[in-house]
């Protein structure tokens, strides 16, 4: 049998924690919707929360990891840190001028802009399939923000926010890609999240919204 036709069996634990990330990303633009905070203090609780919770688990693996690293791969950690922050941001701010629908549809739009800029700043190679694949994903969405134009310029805008958290994501997908060789994922997401969630507390901060006072 060939390497590429063998099958590896699935962990049991893969099973489980798979299908359970799948309804919370499901769910979550929803409640995200029906939230009465700010964007910037949802997108801050979110992070953050989520940043502490991993602090607790690998503290100790990302103090020793850290000290392993280049200034340059720390400064490429807080460069993800600001791209995830900014996806946040964006997205979770579109959601409060267009459908949960068209909003979720622009974010996840962000692997076309991974395969371009691989091929514009990575010299990887663009195949048909790939052009083929870039060029339904932006005929679909050009078909979503022609029919959103009929609601309202702010749909539009909560669109195009959208599409900028889609850029956002690229930006820190793209930068995971040099440093995830050099870090485990635990210490680098503990890292990420909680560089994305102390930026999102300054920018609401600066913003002038309270954390304080909601449902």
């Amino acid at each position: 049998m060939s390497e590429t036709n063998r099958s590896f069996p699935v962990p049991y634990r893969a099973k489980v924690v798979l299908p359970l990330g799948l309804v919370a990303i499901s769910f979550a633009s929803i409640f995200i919707k029906l939230c009465d905070a700010p964007p910037l203090v949802i997108s801050a609780y979110r992070l953050g929360l989520a940043g502490l919770i991993l602090a607790l688990f690998h503290c100790r693996q990302l103090d020793r990891e850290l000290r392993l690293l280049t200034r340059r791969e720390i400064l490429l950690t807080l460069l993800a840190g600001f791209f995830l922050s900014l996806h946040f941001a964006f997205w979770i701010t579109s959601l409060k001028y267009t459908s949960v629908a068209s909003s979720v549809i622009f974010v996840t739009t962000n692997p076309i802009f991974v395969a371009l800029a691989s091929v514009l700043f990575l010299r990887e190679r663009f195949s048909f399939p790939l052009f083929f694949s870039v060029l339904v994903a932006v005929t679909g969405g050009l078909i979503i923000g022609w029919g959103d134009w009929d609601l309202g310029k702010q749909t539009v805008y909560g669109d195009f926010l959208a599409l900028l958290g889609a850029v956002m994501a690229t930006g820190y997908l793209l930068t995971g890609r040099h440093l995830r060789p050099k870090m485990s994922l635990g210490p680098y997401i503990t890292l990420v999240y909680g560089m994305a969630g102390i930026l999102l507390i300054l920018f609401a901060l600066f913003n002038g919204d309270s954390f304080f006072g909601y449902s």
